[in-house]
């Protein structure tokens, strides 16, 4: 039987966290934030010091290239989310 929110891990996990790593395309900040509410979370409900380590980097470095990436990117449809 598998949890609601099944939050500490497992075969199957539900993160909606995750989704808010796109939101770096609007604003860099969000790559501070999303970084720390990673950290924060993982050292309380992950596997430790560890996981809150690794899973923080791990989210600093993907939210940074995400928003590098789509810096570069010519916007057809007007105005750029980093141009906000």
């Amino acid at each position: 039987m598998i949890p609601p929110l099944n939050l500490r891990g497992g075969a199957i996990q539900i993160r909606p966290g995750e989704g808010f790593n796109n939101l770096v395309i609007f604003n860099k900040r969000y790559i501070a934030a999303q970084t720390i509410g990673v950290f924060i979370f993982n050292l309380f409900f992950g596997l430790g010091i560890i996981d809150a380590i690794v899973g923080g980097l791990q989210t600093l470095v993907m939210t940074w290239i995400v928003y590098q990436v789509t810096k570069r990117i010519k916007n057809t449809f007007g105005n750029s989310p980093h141009q906000l």
